[in-house]
């Protein structure tokens, strides 16, 4: 989307980044078949999955393209990425402000009575407003093509914060295949 209405390049080691980052995402599928690593902890996360686990995170993520696209557009009117966080902040407040008042269900199992679930959930949302202010400060100064897969690379992060946690190192050689390529088209759509 970013190409066509924002007018931005593509340059080929965009394009070599992008498949690299998609390739890794394959190789992460495939490590979960191939795999004699019955032990580890993502071979068998991805073992438990099914396609229809991939409908949801592919709306997300069509989403939230378009969203980044929009910030850029918004960003071009309005060069304040605190500001440009904050209005959309709001907007997704009103959202799901709008959403309680619609939906009795919805509002019976708001209700959280563990104060360490709350206190996760009040930080993570935290986390999520200085996320969102990140991505509309490099938007401002990068583009939509670059900014957004290099920041995409988080799931990196997760599987080792993962591993950390259960203080394992990964051993599936298609698991660091496929983070290595993934590092790899992230660093290639920086440099294109």
């Amino acid at each position: 989307m970013a190409v066509p209405v924002l007018g931005e390049s593509f340059t080929v080691a965009s394009g070599v980044g992008l498949l690299c980052i998609v390739a890794g995402g394959v190789v992460l599928q495939i490590s979960r078949s191939t795999s004699d690593e019955g032990d580890d902890l993502l071979v068998a996360e991805f073992a438990r999955l099914e396609a229809r686990d991939l409908l949801v995170p592919v709306a997300a993520m069509l989403t939230l393209g378009a969203s980044f696209v929009l910030v850029a557009i918004g960003l071009d009117g309005y060069a304040d990425p605190l500001i440009g966080t904050a209005v959309g902040q709001t907007a997704a407040l009103a959202a799901f402000v709008a959403l309680f008042g619609v939906s009795s269900d919805v509002r019976s199992r708001v209700r959280i009575r563990d104060r360490t679930a709350l206190g996760a959930f009040t930080l993570a949302g935290v986390f999520v407003a200085a996320n969102w202010l990140a991505w509309f400060s490099a938007l401002q100064s990068g583009t939509v093509i670059t900014v957004v897969p290099l920041s995409n690379v988080y799931p990196l992060v997760i599987v080792g914060i993962s591993y950390a946690m259960v203080r394992q190192v990964p051993r599936s050689p298609w698991l660091l295949g496929g983070i290595t390529v993934i590092i790899a088209g992230a660093t290639l759509m920086q440099l294109g």
